[in-house]
């Protein structure tokens, strides 16, 4: 029996329903998930569960109020302690606006045992998470390839159970919405649809018996990992764009978010980052909220720009894709877009001015949170600091990164882990940058910015 790992993840929450993921085992195969508010009013959904998803599922809980406070909990049926306790608040009514505050984080790497662990990373961020109205996680919610790499479906999951087990990490999960993206780490460092093991990885398991031809090897590697996302993240995310889709949308009142997988449909050698299907929904996405403040999550930068890039929008290889989307948001003449994004192992604000063949200017923000707890940082002389360019339509676009915002490799060790706290009130976006390997009293970085 697992009775460690997570058992409770708030996810999806919008004005009048959550989505609420539960996990019992092969004991406790019904669970009972019920939101109570202060007034009394009780929700309660019950969960069939199997060991073909790792004995977990999501409670669609509809009817709540807007704006109220629920407590959570989940229940084994029969049984009268509760595995987990946590609660949410609703979302503000789609035509309300209301000043909100999200946390901005990636990168959660668990350790080698007592070398590097994040013990002391979650509890920060659970310390700097407490009052947010939700959580961006951004990718790289587990290493689910380091100590060890995880090939088979069980072995995933327990990546799951690792990382997620610890109280820190579960009172974020647990204590408010969470939506998240898939980065590389969540399967193979640097995967994607056409990629492959590394020599030494291929004898690692053949060593376990896990052998056989090298692409067989990295589709079963690929397939599980894939599933194993969509058990512990994909499943409580919203199901806007259809049950195969790991992009979708959501509201907080009147600001508008676009949450893109950069992973699952990336492909090097089509030079692939989002397939047609997600480029089409972003673009619709867009001009259906074009007077609305929009963010787009995404685990790779889209603005910040690599001193050498690889495997980021910026990339040679995924460049054409980035044109595409920067002459779009010219042509439709969209200036209220502000990126949220991780992977960089760095933390920063960035601006993009575009201009379009008409001269139209615009101005885009990004904001960027990397790692919760890393082994590896990213010092200022790896990122650029301005550049110009010109996509094949001819739309100028020039990018600058604010040096005060900057948090990268401090002089020796990993002590500038961080996260990001973000507060949006109409138009303004102010910024926090919180350390999460030190016990700072406030933030280390901080700024704002008109959208």
């Amino acid at each position: 029996m697992q009775s460690s790992g997570p058992r409770l993840v708030v996810g999806h929450v919008s004005d009048r329903g959550a989505r609420i993921w539960g996990r019992g085992d092969a004991e406790r195969t019904r669970l009972r998930v019920t939101a109570t508010s202060s007034e009394g009013e009780r929700h309660e959904e019950v969960l069939d569960l199997s060991h073909a998803y790792g004995y977990s599922g999501v409670a669609e809980l509809e009817g709540l109020k807007p704006g109220t406070n629920y407590r959570l909990e989940v229940r084994a049926d029969g049984d009268p302690v509760a595995l987990a306790q946590g609660g949410l608040k609703t979302f503000p009514a789609p035509d309300q606006e209301r000043p909100f505050t999200m946390l901005l984080n990636s990168c959660n790497f668990h350790g080698w045992g007592p070398i590097r662990n994040n013990q002391l990373a979650s509890q920060r961020r659970a310390e700097i998470a407490k009052g947010v109205d939700f959580v961006i996680h951004a990718g790289d919610q587990v290493y689910a390839d380091k100590a060890p790499l995880s090939f088979s479906l069980g072995e995933f999951r327990s990546a799951y159970y690792r990382t997620w087990g610890d109280s820190s990490t579960q009172s974020v999960l647990s204590g408010q919405a969470n939506y998240m993206v898939a980065d590389d780490h969540e399967v193979l460092n640097g995967f994607a649809q056409d990629g492959s093991l590394t020599k030494f990885q291929r004898l690692l398991l053949w060593s376990r018996g896990q052998g056989g031809p090298a692409a067989d090897q990295y589709q079963e590697l690929l397939a599980n990992g894939r599933k194993a996302f969509d058990e512990f993240q994909s499943a409580h995310s919203p199901r806007n764009y259809g049950p195969e889709a790991r992009y979708y949308s959501f509201a907080h009142g009147r600001h508008q978010f676009f949450a893109m997988d950069t992973r699952f449909e990336r492909h090097n050698g089509k030079g692939q980052m989002i397939g047609e299907g997600q480029r089409q929904a972003l673009f619709d996405w867009l001009t259906e909220h074009r007077d609305r403040p929009k963010f787009i999550v995404t685990s790779s930068p889209f603005i910040l720009e690599n001193v050498k890039p690889e495997e980021k929008w910026s990339s040679p290889e995924f460049s054409a894709q980035r044109h595409e989307i920067i002459e779009f948001i010219a042509r439709e003449k969209l200036d209220n877009v502000v990126f949220l994004c991780g992977d960089i192992h760095a933390s920063a604000h960035a601006e993009m001015t575009i201009e379009s063949r008409d001269g139209t200017r615009l101005t885009l923000h990004e904001l960027c949170a990397s790692p919760i707890n890393g082994t590896l940082q990213r010092g200022r002389h790896e990122f650029v600091g301005h550049s110009q360019g010109v996509t094949p339509d001819g739309t100028r676009f020039e990018m600058r990164l604010d040096e005060e915002s900057f948090l990268g490799k401090p002089a020796w060790g990993t002590s500038n882990s961080a996260v990001m706290r973000i507060s949006v009130d109409g138009d303004q976006v102010s910024y926090e940058t919180h350390r999460t390997r030190k016990h700072d009293s406030g933030p280390v970085r901080k700024g704002s910015f008109t959208i």
